[in-house]
């Protein structure tokens, strides 16, 4: 007999009655601190939808209004169901740093410099090292350093902004580029920008750019017609580009932004690596049809080579695609005379990337880890002993032996 999923799934949660009821939900969670920044007087950050220039106007600038946005961030990856949600852990009000009250929160040179003293006196910044660190000022706009874990990880928003800024910028944080390009911040910044032409290294993204006042310019470069002669799939992938949580069009919506599943996966693998310091778990990908190889999978002197390369790992979202050639070997061998025939003198092969088996996944995992398994049938059986999700992909898995 084999069980469905879910049927295995119902088994495994009935005998993990243990979890605690955050984790019985199958989540796993971003810590984020969020500190609004004090005058010399002692008062909080002042936002006016009067100077804010933005019709889905919010405040930033108290607590119980972060709190509300952090509660409605959560709605909104609920309904994407990809098992991920905020942990707000607190919202601090920072005095003793008033100097920071009312410069521009958008410039970048003033975010790198927030952090930098940030790091030098993490107690009188409050600065967490196990959490998402979210400064609000008096300004307006938002920077985020991006998702390195040694020079980028203090996000820098001023109380005037939109719905979308700090999730936004947390999307940054966590490996996203804008869906106008990884190199462009905002129209008129150059050609290549303004006409669409940087990509955003997603594939399920359109070509987009943040001049652009309307879906039908998105819709005529993707597909060469109008937004309402296109087919449902390419309006809803007009829609998923327009309303994307990392463009620009989205700062006067509200409750309709969205990212992608290839979004999506890139946050996972930021949040398992260089992230991983802020999260509560990480996901464990797998997919049976991963054509990627084991180091002992080739023959020598290339298993040795592929055994020393840095940079892949099983259960990550891809493997990782190398030429391995023992005239220039990877750090820590020397180099070597080429093999010899009939074996070539280098060879290109993909490492690592999703276990194959969900046994191997189980037991490469931690508690509170959450496996992603692409669709399919897994004839293995196996036995489960700690805290896990199970979670499928796009479709329908089956394991069990026939």
């Amino acid at each position: 007999m084999k069980p469905t999923f879910n049927r295995l799934l119902g088994l495994a949660m009935l005998a993990a009655l243990w979890m605690t009821t955050r984790d019985a939900c199958g989540q796993l969670y971003w810590r984020v601190s969020v500190k609004l920044i004090l005058d010399q007087n002692g008062n909080p950050p002042f936002a006016s939808s009067t100077n804010s220039g933005f019709a889905n106007f919010v405040n930033y600038g108290s607590s119980t209004q972060v709190a509300r946005l952090f509660q409605e961030y959560n709605q909104l990856l609920g309904r994407m169901g990809w098992g991920y949600r905020f942990d707000l852990q607190e919202v601090v009000n920072l005095s003793g740093v008033s100097q920071w009250f009312s410069v521009n929160a958008g410039d970048g040179n003033n975010r790198r410099d927030l952090e930098i003293a940030a790091k030098a006196n993490p107690s009188v910044y409050q600065y967490r090292f196990d959490a998402l660190n979210i400064y609000i000022n008096n300004s307006s706009s938002g920077v985020s350093g991006g998702h390195l874990p040694l020079i980028g990880d203090v996000i820098f928003i001023g109380a005037n902004g939109y719905w979308a800024l700090a999730l936004h910028e947390i999307g940054h944080a966590l490996g996203l580029c804008h869906t106008f390009g990884c190199g462009c911040n905002g129209c008129g910044e150059s050609a290549d920008c303004d006409n669409a032409n940087l990509g955003d290294d997603i594939v399920d993204t359109l070509r987009d750019s943040p001049c652009w006042s309307n879906r039908d310019q998105m819709a005529v470069v993707n597909f060469g017609s109008i937004y309402g002669l296109l087919n449902a799939t390419q309006q809803r992938q007009v829609d998923d580009t327009w309303f994307n949580l990392m463009s620009y069009h989205n700062a006067n919506n509200n409750l309709t932004d969205r990212c992608t599943h290839d979004q999506w996966e890139r946050m996972v693998d930021v949040s398992n690596l260089e992230k991983r310091n802020v999260a509560s778990g990480k996901t464990v990908f797998v997919d049976r049809n991963n054509p990627c190889l084991r180091p002992e999978d080739l023959a020598e002197p290339f298993r040795t080579l592929a055994a020393y390369t840095p940079g892949w790992s099983w259960g990550l979202r891809n493997g990782l695609g190398v030429t391995l050639d023992p005239r220039s070997p990877p750090p820590g061998l020397l180099p070597a005379p080429c093999p010899p025939p009939p074996l070539p003198c280098s060879v290109t092969v993909c490492l690592g990337g999703p276990f194959k088996n969900i046994s191997d996944a189980v037991n490469n995992a931690v508690p509170g880890d959450r496996l992603q398994i692409k669709a399919g049938s897994y004839n293995e059986t196996m036995r489960i002993t700690k805290r896990l999700t199970l979670a499928t992909d796009r479709g329908v898995v089956t394991f069990g032996r026939p």
